[in-house]
């Protein structure tokens, strides 16, 4: 009974030690110190997946690290993405709220029973880190050590601009620093697509495919190891095959809508759940804007957008289209913007943006009188303004 009674404690020791050992995630990072530590996470199982719509408060969690160090447990039933910032990481906007800078997050891949360890180092632009326990996040941490640069000055860019927004800057300041935003999104593209071309057998690959541009995916997604693809990413990729999908077929719609073409119908909800229909205008020109209370661009344009409404009410309809968003939260950005125009609400299952198109946010759209065309653009687009004032003038010039 002695000698069971010893293999039995000397197992509870055992198991005791082991559970206490088992932390999904421990890490040390070296000029944090004390700070804390914020992440969030969700499930990529095909239910879950929702990530692209933009339209979900992903679950949130902290924890405090001591002298560097932290360990992190979470619940995890299935593959999860997580992203990691020390406190001292978030950047803060003019406006108050708070920004997570890539270069200083830690993105990881996990799944149930799997233990990663971080390891890195904080300085003032860029969080560097290494990272064991899972080949996947390894290979991610590695490269990602490469066009950090990148990431770094895209954080200053998107700085630069919210500044911009905020002081009604000049278009041509904001459009500089626009376009080098623009590149510098094109660069690490780039990157990532060649280690997708030079790397099919790896993880990290079928990660890199959600950042392609969508012409690119098919024929990335089939170079890629069929191992890599009927793997534990597969619920992933083939979401992103999906969506990558529906996309070209909005990207053919967007090239045969042209000017002078006839605008698509809608029924979409207003404010007060009235079904409103593109023919429920009449006798103006409609102004389309498509936005979303998770683009902060749209955001940033409306002061812009207002002051054209204040000026051409009488002979525009400003129509406001959010997609990608939650009834809360259009709501709760209609009031805190202040939008004097008629609001409409697109859910996932409507097909407007389709219909017209629309490949990025904002994005406007002008349809005449008669229900035809007459400019369709996207993003900080200064020919949607100048096209305004010039059908103002051609309406003062008819009166």
């Amino acid at each position: 009974m002695k000698t069971i009674y010893t293999i039995l404690a000397a197992f509870l020791c055992i198991s005791m030690i082991s559970c206490e050992q088992k932390h999904t995630i421990t890490g040390y990072i070296k000029g944090i110190g004390n700070d804390t530590i914020y992440g969030i996470h969700t499930s990529l199982h095909p239910d879950s997946i929702n990530r692209y719509r933009g339209d979900t408060e992903l679950p949130s969690f902290k924890t405090v690290a001591k002298n560097g160090k932290f360990t992190i447990d979470l619940p995890l039933n299935d593959l999860q993405m997580i992203q990691l910032i020390p406190g001292k990481g978030q950047v803060l906007y003019p406006d108050g709220n708070t920004y997570w800078a890539s270069s200083k997050t830690i993105d990881l891949y996990i799944t149930p029973n799997e233990q990663i360890n971080i390891s890195g180092e904080f300085f003032p632009d860029y969080l560097s880190y290494s990272i064991s326990g899972s080949e996947l996040n390894s290979q991610l941490a590695e490269y990602k050590k490469t066009y950090i640069h990148l990431l770094v000055e895209n954080t200053k860019c998107d700085m630069v601009l919210d500044s911009l927004f905020k002081e009604d800057a000049p278009q041509t300041e904001k459009n500089k620093i626009y376009n080098r935003y623009k590149k510098i999104g094109n660069e690490i593209q780039a990157l990532k697509y060649n280690y997708i071309k030079q790397h099919p057998d790896r993880e990290a690959s079928a990660i890199y495919l959600s950042s392609m541009d969508t012409d690119s995916v098919p024929p990335l997604y089939n170079s890629l190891n069929p191992k890599i693809r009927d793997g534990k990413l597969k619920n992933r990729l083939n979401h992103i095959v999906s969506f990558s999908t529906q996309q070209i077929q909005t990207q053919q719609r967007h090239k045969e809508l042209t000017t002078g073409s006839i605008a698509p119908d809608f029924l979409l909800p207003d404010t007060n759940g009235n079904q409103i229909s593109l023919s429920s205008f009449k006798d103006k020109y409609i102004i389309l804007d498509f936005w979303g209370s998770w683009c902060g661009y749209c955001i940033a344009e409306f002061p812009h957008l207002k002051n054209y409404y204040r000026k051409y009410h009488t002979l525009f309809e400003f129509v406001g289209v959010c997609c990608n968003d939650t009834r809360e939260k259009w709501l709760q950005a209609i009031k805190k913007n202040d939008l004097p125009w008629k609001n409409l609400f697109c859910s996932p299952e409507m097909t407007i943006t389709r219909d017209y198109g629309i490949l990025a946010y904002p994005s406007q759209v002008i349809i005449s009188p008669d229900k035809k065309i007459i400019y369709i653009g996207s993003g900080v687009n200064p020919k949607f303004y100048q096209t305004l004032d010039e059908l103002a003038r051609s309406a003062h010039s008819n009166i």
